[in-house]
């Protein structure tokens, strides 16, 4: 990733500098450390390029104890990436619904409405982040393997990265460090 540190863009402090870059870092991780064989066939994938920066929004760590369930909510040209840690956490994605359980990673689109459409009994914790892409980024569904095989022939795919709109982590600790040192920049 040495090759992104030329990025000519003006932020207004380092901070937000050093936020969008962890964010990008965020994305790439998950990439590399995710299991996505969530025992569908195909599922929706969200291209991220790198060639520009994802912009930070905003952030936080959400807990409750249930029942709880997700008020209703609308993204306006964001992206909101959640990574659930303690669930289920039931939630409809325009119109696909999703239980999210433990480390299990979900991001909702932008202009996509989001609810939950059934309660969470017992108690719930998660972090969301908000980004921006300065990019227009395509979503699709496709097979992991098809995917995959994209990435390797393609050469442009490689400029590009192919997160999941779902997915399991396998080393989630790693994320949670990357989450909290974008939260913790932002509220410096």
């Amino acid at each position: 990733m040495g090759d992104l540190i030329g990025i000519a863009i003006t932020f207004q402090t380092f901070g937000d500098y050093i936020r969008h870059r962890l964010i990008l870092s965020l994305l790439v991780y998950l990439v590399t450390i995710s299991d996505i064989g969530l025992e569908v066939s195909t599922m929706l994938f969200s291209t991220f390029t790198i060639e520009k920066p994802l912009l930070y929004y905003k952030g936080g760590e959400f807990i409750a104890n249930g029942p709880w369930r997700h008020r209703r909510m609308y993204h306006k040209g964001d992206y909101e990436m959640i990574l659930c840690i303690k669930g289920p956490i039931y939630l409809q994605i325009g119109d696909r619904r999703e239980a999210l359980n433990a480390h299990e990673v979900l991001l909702v689109p932008p202009f996509t409405p989001m609810f939950g459409y059934q309660d969470s009994q017992g108690s719930v914790d998660f972090y969301w982040l908000h980004f921006f892409s300065q990019h227009r980024e395509d979503t699709f569904e496709s097979e992991e393997d098809e995917v995959v095989s994209e990435v390797k022939t393609n050469k442009n795919a490689k400029r590009k990265i192919y997160l999941p709109m779902k997915f399991k982590l396998v080393d989630y600790e790693e994320a949670t460090i990357l989450i909290h040192q974008i939260l913790s920049i932002h509220n410096e």
